[in-house]
């Protein structure tokens, strides 16, 4: 014979047990409309707001973006990106997401900007990364990951 006890009041009473708080999204955006690029040199979570799109621009003298020039570069480690669906468009001669090697002697330095040696534990995830050219994605850190994105090239046809 099985007996079954039901209590109702009792357990309702009782407090429900504590969620793990959130981690806050910080908010992730280009720094200026030029150039369409952003930096992140903290440890923490951020999410893209709006897509990055950076165009060839020639003609007057001038061209750009320079060579080697990224959208997003990440100074650091332990950083999650989502790019919430957003796209990394980079033109022909910039690299969509560019992760810091450390190097010479603990230190890397790439276009007049220091990178340190903490470049591990970096995801970047959830996005559309294209590249007109140049890298797409550029990474060098143990345990980074590229998670759930698209990645694409687009071709310019030749005349």
């Amino acid at each position: 014979m099985l007996l079954f006890a039901l209590s109702t009041s009792a357990d309702a009473a009782q407090p429900a047990a504590a969620q793990p708080a959130a981690v806050a999204c910080l908010p992730l955006a280009p720094r200026s409309g030029a150039d369409q690029d952003a930096m992140v040199a903290r440890p923490g979570r951020y999410c893209a707001v709006q897509d990055f799109r950076q165009l060839q621009l020639s003609g007057g003298g001038h061209s750009g973006p320079r060579y080697g020039h990224d959208l997003l570069a990440v100074n650091g480690g332990d950083v999650t990106i989502d790019l919430q669906q957003h796209t990394l468009h980079t033109a022909a001669r910039s690299h969509g997401v560019y992760l810091a090697a450390a190097a010479n002697r603990g230190q890397a330095e790439r276009g007049g900007v220091e990178y340190g040696t903490s470049s591990r534990n970096v995801t970047v995830r959830n996005g559309v990364i294209e590249s007109d050219g140049d890298a797409a994605v550029v990474m060098a850190g143990p345990n980074s990951q590229i998670l759930n994105n698209t990645m694409g090239a687009r071709l310019r046809r030749l005349k």
